[in-house]
């Protein structure tokens, strides 16, 4: 099909410490077949508003503030209707406390064009439920705007527009389809100030036998719940609202099964596991990597990733590390120094905590490539 018309809907609600980050993100994405647009809530913080939209004519993107407060599902429903009157061909529900990777849209139209039927798309991301990567442990680093594109172009180097078909998609960064509100309609205003509105929008569009997917090619960096605690929806350690909860089960019975069913078979937390590595993977191919043989994760010699070799009795494995986050390395005849290279090239640098036979092998790989340096090093001593 001819270049589809995208909008992003950028929702506001205070949010002074993570919403220049995200106007960043979205002036990034501007295009003549992309336009980003902020929705401000009617923020109460004393004088946001004004720098919200002085931010916004800085960088070209539309701002409107409404002249109350309507609350998430409303707001929503506002920036699908101006999606839908103005004919776009794909609206963006985005959260403001999010970092969006510069391939958002190239990888949402290949879904578009690959996937029929598709009536929603959600990205992964490092903080969504069940649609995150295993990056909990990760530092501040994963919120840069290098490192959500780096990621995100890395996972489409791995998936281009692959998808998995998911219960319901997430209001954090949801791309809909615009032709579905024709049909389905916007959220729904039971749900009054927010919470649980997209999963019942979601569960009509597949009632009317549509789908929604997560899209495995790119990542979108979520702080989370920000805006969720600024509207006093959660209260501290909440999750959810339960009276919402409750309004789900009444409509959908058979939705809580479904999501059983999908979350209990791990199929996607094992999914997540793989794409993280091999996308770690691309990265350490791309930028160079670091060699380290020890039991005991280092610090982080540099930005570049790490791969860790551990070596327990007879057996040894090997894992990638970036930024606090380590996940497996999968290869076929285990980690040794001709199976790094083959997969990743010539590493920055061979460090060696191991002794005897395992560990000499990866100092002499070191000392053969002439590296900057090889760092002897030892496990601490008993005293």
């Amino acid at each position: 099909m001819s270049e589809r018309r995208f909008l992003l809907g950028i929702l506001v609600y205070n949010g002074r410490d993570v919403v220049p980050a995200c106007l960043d993100s979205a002036a990034a994405l501007m295009a003549p077949n992309v336009d980003v647009m902020v929705f401000d809530d009617c923020s109460p913080s004393p004088g946001w508003s004004a720098d919200v939209a002085a931010m916004c004519q800085a960088k070209g993107i539309g701002c409107y503030r409404t002249p109350r407060n309507l609350g998430i599902p409303r707001n929503m429903s506002l920036v699908m209707r101006t999606a839908e009157f103005e004919r776009y061909d794909v609206v963006g529900l985005v959260n403001s406390d999010v970092v969006m990777p510069t391939n958002l849209i190239e990888v949402t139209s290949a879904v578009f064009d690959q996937h029929p039927g598709v009536a929603s798309v959600t990205p992964w991301s490092n903080n969504v439920s069940v649609f995150s990567l295993p990056m909990q442990s990760g530092g501040a680093e994963i919120a840069e705007q290098r490192f959500v594109s780096d990621l995100a172009d890395a996972l489409y180097e791995v998936h281009g527009g692959e998808v998995v078909d998911v219960p319901t998609g997430v209001g954090y960064c949801l791309m809909i389809d615009v032709e579905t509100i024709r049909s389905v309609g916007v959220m729904d205003p039971v749900f009054g100030r927010g919470y649980c509105e997209e999963v019942d929008w979601c569960q009509r569009a597949h009632e009317s036998g549509l789908r929604h997917v997560l899209a495995l090619g790119t990542y979108v960096f979520h702080a989370g719940n920000g805006t969720n605690r600024d509207e006093g929806l959660l209260a501290h350690g909440e999750v959810t609202v339960v009276e919402h909860e409750l309004v789900l089960r009444g409509r959908y019975p058979g939705y809580m099964p479904r999501v059983l069913a999908f979350v209990e078979s791990g199929d996607l937390r094992a999914r997540g596991t793989k794409s993280l590595s091999r996308a770690f993977v691309r990265l350490a191919a791309r930028y160079g990597y670091d060699v380290c043989v020890s039991n005991v994760q280092p610090a982080q010699f540099s930005d570049r990733p790490l791969v860790r070799v551990e070596k327990f009795g007879s057996s040894s494995s090997a894992l990638v590390c970036l930024h606090g986050i380590e996940v497996p390395l999968h290869l076929a005849d285990g980690p040794t120094p001709e199976s790094l290279q083959a997969l990743l090239g010539r590493p920055a640098s061979v460090s060696v905590a191991e002794p005897g036979a395992f560990g000499e092998q990866f100092r002499q790989w070191g000392n053969s490539l002439q590296l900057p340096w090889d760092q002897p090093a030892s496990y601490p001593t008993r005293v």
